[in-house]
């Protein structure tokens, strides 16, 4: 059967590709950290690499900002989780019978995933701008469907090609078009412009930056003045071995 849109408009696509195009790699478990000793420069500087398609600092800072900064990432959730409560249904564009046929497949793939899951995955271009997810199909019974879409690392995704996603494959390393049907490219379009400074980290990270030099001199201060005074004194008459004791404790 053909590919049908709302207008009705009958496309023949190419068989999709079966075998996995993205494989995770133990390097993506790694960060750079790129916030430690983050600076105003070196902030600057991720963020040109990142306009010229090297996305790998800019995604290594943005998952430090949600792991160290607890209000960040719990706003994060919140708008994740809200989304992911919505309730939902699968209706067929008409009566006609090939339309409700097309819903209940739609419906029995999607009752099959993990949605709650593909959702979260999916709202992480909340925060990076974008988030990609591999179609992982299969064949049952003589057709081919969908087993699962998984998440895909952002930082093996360059744009340095334009707009559209394509794969960094590690093992060689060359950059990769990906085949039709095989992506889902969700991009977060909380304003206008590229997509790689589309994302909310990518506008608090300056005033995360700001926030971590506060919280630093804040620390300081605690070590250098929130210990508590100790005072001991001891009688004139004390002895030598008394007066050591004293400041041992």
């Amino acid at each position: 059967m053909g590919l049908y849109d709302i207008f009705k408009w009958v496309s023949n696509p190419t068989k999709p590709v079966l075998q996995r195009i993205h494989l995770g790699s133990l390097e993506d478990r790694y960060s750079s950290y790129p916030g430690a000793g983050l600076t105003p420069g070196k902030l600057s500087t991720i963020f040109q690499a990142a306009d010229q398609g090297d996305l790998r600092e800019q995604i290594d800072l943005f998952e430090e900002m949600e792991e160290r900064d607890a209000h960040l990432a719990s706003i994060l959730q919140t708008r994740k989780v809200a989304v992911q409560g919505l309730k939902y249904r699968i209706l067929p564009y008409s009566n006609n019978p090939q339309d409700v046929t097309v819903a209940d497949l739609v419906r029995s793939v999607i009752t099959s995933l993990d949605f709650d899951q593909i959702i979260i995955n999916i709202l992480d271009a909340l925060g990076k701008g974008y988030s990609v997810n591999e179609i992982i199909w299969g064949v049952r019974d003589g057709e081919v469907g969908i087993e699962d879409i998984e998440w895909i690392n952002p930082k093996r995704i360059s744009f340095i090609h334009g707009e559209k996603p394509h794969l960094i494959d590690v093992t060689k390393p060359t950059i990769i078009k990906p085949p039709p049907w095989k992506l889902i490219f969700h991009r977060c379009i909380l304003r206008s412009g590229s997509v790689v400074r589309a994302g909310l980290l990518r506008v608090v990270a300056w005033v995360y930056l700001f926030k971590n030099y506060a919280l630093k001199d804040w620390n300081v201060f605690n070590e250098v003045f929130g210990i508590p005074l100790r005072l001991g004194k001891y009688e004139p008459s004390a002895s030598p071995e008394d007066r050591e004791s004293l400041l041992r404790r």
